[in-house]
């Protein structure tokens, strides 16, 4: 059983004393667990396994579990957490700078020893990764270099293969997350 299951399984079980954890998704903040049946825990395990790592600061196992309440049980939940997790999410996935190509890029190019692009060479990778947030850079970064084979710098359709996969996950997840802050609103106002 993995960390995460037991924390869902600490957060949904009726006996004993919950941990920490225990509480999570508890909407009121109460120390009380949470009754969840099998497909809530199964929508909140799978939003947890979806959520890119550029969102695990802003959007924690417990405020996904906010977000599911409000979405499907239509409970009323800590609005302005959802507010302030969908306003830094949104802020991480503006659009790069042309420096954040270029760390990238050097980056990849240090650890396979090979020359960086100049001028126009940076210049074409950025019109081509100018739209992916600098956030997934790393992320992009990392699996280059560990999935790569050859010693000189991938063209720029490597590197969008990866961005593109990790984009569309955070924007599906974006989209989860935004629509269980608009329900938190409408609540709110209810």
């Amino acid at each position: 059983m993995t960390k995460k299951d037991k924390n869902l399984q600490t957060t949904t079980s009726q006996e004993g004393e919950p941990a920490t954890t225990g509480n999570q998704c508890s909407n009121s903040g109460s120390k009380e667990p949470s009754s969840l049946d099998e497909r809530g825990k199964e929508i909140i395990a799978t939003w947890i396994r979806h959520r890119h790592p550029m969102f695990e600061t802003d959007v924690d196992d417990s405020l996904i579990c906010q977000m599911y309440r409000v979405s499907f049980l239509k409970e009323k939940v800590k609005t302005s957490e959802l507010i302030t997790a969908l306003a830094n999410c949104k802020e991480l996935m503006k659009p790069c700078k042309i420096a954040d190509v270029q760390i990238m890029l050097e980056t990849v190019c240090s650890t396979f020893s090979c020359a960086a692009p100049v001028e126009l060479g940076l210049q074409t990778y950025w019109e081509l990764l100018k739209k992916y947030p600098a956030g997934l850079f790393p992320y992009a970064t990392l699996h280059i270099c560990g999935t790569y084979k050859y010693r000189h710098l991938p063209m720029p359709t490597e590197f969008i293969q990866y961005l593109e996969n990790d984009m569309q996950r955070c924007q599906h997840f974006l989209g989860i997350l935004d629509n269980a802050a608009e329900w938190a609103l409408h609540f709110e106002q209810t």
